[in-house]
């Protein structure tokens, strides 16, 4: 993960206060559950991109052999390999 735990925990309260502050909704009690939503609305698709990432490194060490009899540039590559994988998976990042 990309991100501390606690710098996810930092922005969920600012997305809550921020949600709050905007009237967009009333929170009639605590926010401490829309918090925890947020929270752990952020850390699963953090993981989910660690995996998308995961995955689109697996395909490319898999014809690493291509890539480089090819001169690809690797790093462009891996963005392409992933941002296809995230369209498949119907992940926006």
């Amino acid at each position: 993960m990309r991100l501390s735990e606690a710098k996810v925990e930092s922005l969920s309260k600012k997305i809550c206060d921020e949600i709050a502050k905007s009237q967009v909704c009333v929170m009639e009690r605590a926010p401490g559950p829309v918090m925890e939503a947020i929270k752990h609305t952020l850390l699963s698709d953090l993981k989910l991109e660690e995996a998308i990432e995961a995955e689109a490194e697996k395909i490319l060490e898999e014809h690493m052999d291509e890539i480089r009899f090819r001169g690809a540039d690797y790093h462009t590559l891996f963005k392409k390999t992933k941002s296809l994988l995230a369209k498949k998976k119907k992940f926006v990042y």
